[in-house]
């Protein structure tokens, strides 16, 4: 059987099991942002969440809506409610999702994700069009299967999310696969960085990979397009 990582480049961590993956397709992109800084689990920190786990078998529920409460200011923040990608032909409603209970005796928690054909903006990220980083989740080969491309993403790919009718437009920087399954805890506090706050406005989606399995996340980081940039 073919091994369906046989294509993706690896790459050799710096210090094993806490920079571990591959940079599909990098873009320097020195004014729009540093990538999230370096979070390294210690005794007196730990972080609360994990990368939401997309692969659960799920079957499509159409009338289901996430039980979660907005965490942001309802008076002044608006949240996402829309999800566009031309690449993937994606346009896709965004409903909101909080953290659940992660199995096993750690005491940390994932993220949910829609059980039928939506993105699911993480209740404590950024909300829509403000400094910070604004995830979205969403699975990729169940339920709909809303971002079941998500890693074919290249730099400089156009994202739109809308938020009440307001448009804002982001461009792709940056894709990458992370291995999660079995990979020791500090590996995936490591990888949860990626949706950790920023100081910068930061539009960060997640998913699983491969199609076939469920062993990797595939993290896809976009900035804010420029006025003028077409």
């Amino acid at each position: 059987t073919p091994d369906p990582l046989a294509h993706i480049p690896t790459a050799t961590a710096a210090r094993p099991g806490v920079e571990a993956g591959a940079v599909l397709n990098p873009l320097t992109l020195p004014l729009l942002g540093d990538p999230p800084p370096t979070f390294i689990p210690t005794p007196e920190k730990v972080p609360s969440f994990l990368l939401p786990e997309t692969s659960a078998t799920l079957l499509p529920t159409p009338d289901r809506r996430s039980t979660a409460i907005p965490t942001a200011n309802a008076l002044t923040d608006l949240i996402p409610d829309r999800l566009s990608i031309p690449r993937l032909n994606l346009d896709v409603p965004v409903e909101v999702v909080g953290l659940i209970p992660s199995p096993g005796p750690n005491g940390v928690y994932e993220w949910e994700v829609p059980s039928y054909r939506a993105a699911g903006w993480l209740n404590r990220s950024a909300p829509w069009g403000q400094t910070g980083n604004t995830v979205l989740d969403g699975h990729h080969n169940v339920a709909g299967e809303v971002f079941r491309n998500l890693w074919t993403l290249e730099p400089g790919d156009s994202i739109t999310l809308t938020a009440e009718d307001r448009r804002r437009t982001y461009r792709v920087a940056k894709v990458l696969i992370l291995p999660e399954r079995d990979e020791p805890l500090e590996v995936r506090l490591q990888n949860a960085a990626y949706i950790q706050p920023t100081e910068d406005e930061r539009l960060t989606l997640i998913t699983c990979y491969p199609y076939e399995d469920n062993s990797h996340r595939t993290v896809v980081i976009a900035f804010p397009q420029e006025a003028g940039d077409e």
